[in-house]
């Protein structure tokens, strides 16, 4: 049985600075400049060896091209990463 959208990827019992957030990033144009919308689509962190990162998508989603992965902010939220 698959787990609702809305649960979230395990977290790791390390400290929250080692989490990371994972995004796709939507460039587009508006009155003539580029801009960029972060689009939230899991959680990384990294393995028990210290050797990777273990990404979790978000259940339910299909993503497609550059995934960017940013330390976890204490806002947590796409807009720490707009710019």
């Amino acid at each position: 049985m698959a787990k609702p959208a809305s649960q979230k990827a395990p977290e790791p019992a390390q400290a929250k600075a080692e989490i990371h957030d994972a995004f796709i990033v939507e460039k587009y144009e508006q009155n003539g400049e580029e801009k960029r919308k972060w689009h939230e689509v899991g959680t990384a962190f990294p393995s028990k060896s210290g050797k990777g990162l273990n990404l979790y998508i978000t259940p339910g989603l299909s993503v497609s091209g550059q995934i960017v992965i940013v330390p976890r902010t204490e806002r947590n939220g796409a807009d720490d990463h707009q710019q």
